[in-house]
């Protein structure tokens, strides 16, 4: 379990990255006002949200396994 909520941790951590990076490239795309970059920037952004979208699938899978394992549907240190 230790192992998932890791993985679940390095998820978070490429997520925000991801974001940081899809803003900056859209921001210079809109700034530079060529047709060329902006459509290329849709496209970098629309992989790496299915990228995101992935990992994202993944991390949810890992959290209800997890549920599913704990005693009365709870987390350990949940707030349920």
């Amino acid at each position: 379990m230790d192992q998932m909520m890791k993985q679940c941790g390095e998820h978070h951590q490429s997520t925000i990255k991801s974001i940081d990076r899809i803003s900056k490239t859209l921001q210079d795309a809109k700034e530079s006002n060529d047709p060329v970059k902006m459509r290329s920037a849709i496209d970098q952004s629309q992989k790496q949200l299915a990228d995101m979208r992935e990992r994202m699938t993944m991390c949810t899978s890992m959290m209800n396994m997890m549920e599913k394992m704990q005693p009365m549907g709870g987390m350990k240190g949940s707030s349920k």
